[in-house]
């Protein structure tokens, strides 16, 4: 066995939780996520009194994880296993969010903004740049399942 640690021989704390996660099933694995992430709705709901920060912070977390993508796109070259029409949904999503608050200039909008671009831009890729490892035949869903909720929500959920 290699050392892992400075002088003991005994691996931080941090690497002995990686390697102990690694080591469990994906069933166990799923359970300890989704357990972790209502844990984590309930104390931000409990500590965080002004919900607009909840929001705020559910954007960014969007807008950061479509850059995310976007990088891999770009750094992979390939876009096989995504979905064109799940990122030309969350596009028409974003749009008519941003054209339901025009009138108001929040940081929302802005994040809101981003993140439309950062999608376009993956759209983009996937139709133009990555074309030849786009894997239609698996992108099957017909859109109206998902457009006419996408809209529902985009025109009633947004708080004003």
């Amino acid at each position: 066995l290699r050392s892992m640690g400075r002088k003991t021989g005994t691996a931080p704390a941090m690497k002995q939780l990686t390697r102990w996660i690694r080591s469990r099933s994906v069933r166990e694995k799923v359970a300890m996520g989704v357990t972790a992430g209502i844990l984590t709705l309930i104390l931000l709901k409990i500590f965080v009194r002004d919900q607009n920060y909840f929001f705020i912070f559910a954007q960014t977390a969007h807008a950061a994880g479509i850059f995310l993508l976007l990088y891999k796109l770009t750094i992979s070259k390939t876009c096989a296993g995504l979905s064109l029409k799940t990122q030309e949904l969350t596009a028409i999503y974003l749009t008519i969010r941003i054209i339901s608050t025009i009138g108001f200039r929040e940081l929302h909008v802005v994040l809101d903004s981003l993140t439309l671009i950062a999608t376009l831009w993956v759209i983009y890729m996937m139709r133009y740049k990555l074309q030849s490892t786009y894997m239609k035949d698996y992108d099957n869903m017909p859109l109206y399942y998902v457009l006419v909720p996408c809209v529902i929500i985009a025109l009633i959920g947004h708080p004003r």
